[in-house]
């Protein structure tokens, strides 16, 4: 059972994510997606590596009790870097819907101005 405040954070985000990853497929599948193949590789990893720091962090308890503290300092430094990496492909992910939704909103634009003439 979780001891801290972000172990239980950690609980609830690693019980979330599978829903989050089962929603964001549903989605996929449905007619008029508009987001492509690389996108959503990008998505399940984002996903698959949100899950597995959820789970480091819910096991750092058990782990600063059971390993020396070389073995727990390497272990929070890849923590630390899955952070990074969440971010870094977060930002991808966003920049890739922004490129997204301009294009269709050129579309868009551009239809409407060969309706007008």
């Amino acid at each position: 059972m979780p001891d801290s405040f972000v172990q239980w954070v950690a609980l609830i985000g690693a019980v979330a994510m599978p829903i989050v990853f089962l929603v964001e497929f549903s989605k996929w599948r449905s007619p008029g997606s508009i987001i492509g193949r690389r996108l959503r590789i990008l998505r399940i990893i984002l996903i698959a590596i949100m899950e597995a720091l959820f789970v480091m962090i819910l096991a750092g308890g058990w782990v600063a009790l059971h390993v020396s503290k070389l073995t727990e300092l390497i272990y929070w430094f890849v923590c630390v870097l899955l952070g990074l990496a969440v971010i870094v492909l977060a930002t991808f992910d966003l920049l890739a819907v922004l490129r997204g939704y301009s294009s269709v909103n050129r579309a868009l634009r551009g239809v409407e101005k060969d309706e007008r003439k």
